[in-house]
């Protein structure tokens, strides 16, 4: 079991604070998110959500999604102070010139000297960062992009499951042999004391119900049956998300998954099955990229002639992201993703490829899949390929977080692998005794040989099956150079 005191204490300790569920968005997410928020604020804490990603539609049922914002000021606005020692002037005007702001004081009389000109500081308008189902920084999408700084500069609290977690957080709740994020934040509530009604139940049951396919995928321990059942007798309406989730979808959405099933390829030899979908079959159905939702999990479910199945999407910037699934512990989804830069659970992973068409990435990975799924000594990546398939595009890049100080570095641009390898070198802590929970600095990678070893240690790896899960929540777009 975890060790909920440090958090139980940030939470206690801090008023304003910042949650931010995962991208892009499931139920386990935004489950987690609004039940977080149900809670802290009926604690009279001033508690904002924000998610830069759409909510799918399927999952507006739950109750609070009207309360999230796209976007947050996350400090106080920057002031020009001028001290006119009079106080008085003629005029104060501004214009942008070059892309430069130039603020104009006309003083009654004299001039303004350099040293009556001061810069406050902005303060900081968050307390805790509160991060939930999230691998990586990087899964905030362009909130994290945008407002790089704050992570190093604010407390924060990381509450996960999956095993690739990362460790980003000045407290770490990670539990990879949870079946979701809300099945800890269950345990973190009842240890806090707090009141779960009906709502806040209906939230937390969300999460489990999503994360194990509905109590079919092999991360279903007895555990999540019994607190499903427990978050029912609190309340929680599982019949609202079953249809929901499960039983309500568009026509549009049965076109486009019909054009996915009749793009079906299998490979019987290697036990592989694969299709794909284009911006060409989005527009053609009227549909979106949140519209694929659980089809590859209903492929998985139902295709006994295969032990992996891949889903590329081609998605709106060019890149195209792949989703893993596995039926069996021999074949670990997590370890195949990490080969091409990407990461999740042992039966549920995924990557995402930039630079180049879904008409050559797919065989480019269908390819390097079937060396590996055949055992293959040395399924290399081409060097040619590698440099246009996983570049990274310059909109892309991500900042390494710096250490605290008086004036926050202008960001050094480096990708999601190297950071992974780089952990911060001072994390904000609530005080000087806080003691990290479960935190362990992230191992440094071979790149050089991360796809030969990875690609012969995965199809002999014996797998935990305590601790496998085939939770849809993916490790998110991950950006690499092979």
């Amino acid at each position: 079991m975890l060790d909920f005191s440090q958090s139980i204490k940030a939470l206690e300790v801090t008023q304003n604070i910042l949650i931010l569920p995962s991208q892009p968005v499931d139920g386990d997410s935004l489950g987690s998110a609004l039940a977080m928020y149900r809670v802290l604020q009926a604690k009279g804490k001033n508690v904002t959500v924000v998610l830069t990603a759409e909510v799918p539609e399927i999952l507006k049922f739950m109750p609070g999604t009207d309360i999230i914002q796209q976007t947050a000021n996350v400090y106080s606005d920057f002031v020009v102070t001028i001290d006119l020692k009079d106080g008085k002037f003629k005029n104060i005007e501004h214009d942008i010139v070059d892309n430069k702001i130039n603020i104009i004081v006309t003083p009654e009389r004299g001039t303004i000297l350099p040293e009556q000109v001061s810069f406050p500081k902005p303060d900081k308008k968050y307390d805790l960062l509160l991060i939930l189902d999230a691998a990586d920084l990087t899964q905030l999408g362009d909130f994290y992009i945008q407002n790089y700084s704050i992570f190093s500069e604010v407390p924060s609290i990381n509450i996960d499951h999956h095993a690739s977690n990362s460790k980003f957080a000045s407290i770490n709740l990670v539990d990879s042999s949870a079946s979701s994020t809300t099945q800890i934040l269950f345990h973190l509530l009842k240890t806090m004391g707090a009141e779960i009604d009906a709502d806040t139940a209906t939230l937390l049951l969300a999460g489990i119900i999503t994360d194990t396919g509905s109590f079919q995928n092999s991360n279903t321990t007895p555990e999540a049956f019994d607190l499903a059942g427990d978050l029912i007798d609190l309340g929680a309406r599982q019949q609202e998300i079953i249809k929901h989730i499960y039983k309500t979808k568009q026509l549009e959405t049965l076109k486009l998954w019909g054009k996915i099933l009749s793009g079906i390829q299998v490979d019987e030899a290697n036990r592989l099955m694969w299709s794909s979908v284009s911006q060409l079959d989005f527009s053609e159905t009227g549909t979106t990229e949140k519209d694929t939702g659980d089809i590859i999990d209903d492929l998985m479910a139902n295709a006994e002639e295969a032990d992996v199945i891949v889903l590329m999407i081609e998605k709106a910037d060019g890149s195209v992201h792949t989703s893993i699934r596995t039926s069996t512990d021999s074949k670990d989804a997590s370890m195949i993703a990490a080969a091409f830069g990407g990461g999740g659970h042992p039966r549920s992973a995924g990557f995402t490829l930039y630079n180049q068409p879904l008409s050559q990435v797919e065989p480019f990975v269908v390819s390097k899949l079937k060396e590996m799924l055949g055992g293959e000594n040395n399924p290399v990546v081409a060097e040619n390929q590698s440099e246009t398939l996983f570049a990274e595009p310059v909109a892309q890049a991500e900042p390494v977080i710096e250490p605290v100080s008086e004036v926050v570095a202008e960001p050094k641009v480096v990708t999601p692998t190297e950071m992974a390898g780089s952990p911060f070198m001072e994390i904000p802590k609530l005080d000087e005794t806080a003691v990290v929970e479960n935190s362990a600095a992230s191992p440094v990678v071979n790149e050089e040989n991360r796809i030969d070893q990875l690609a012969r240690e995965f199809v002999s790896k014996p797998v935990d099956s305590n601790t496998a899960t085939d939770n849809p929540d993916e490790s998110g777009p991950t950006i690499i150079k092979a």
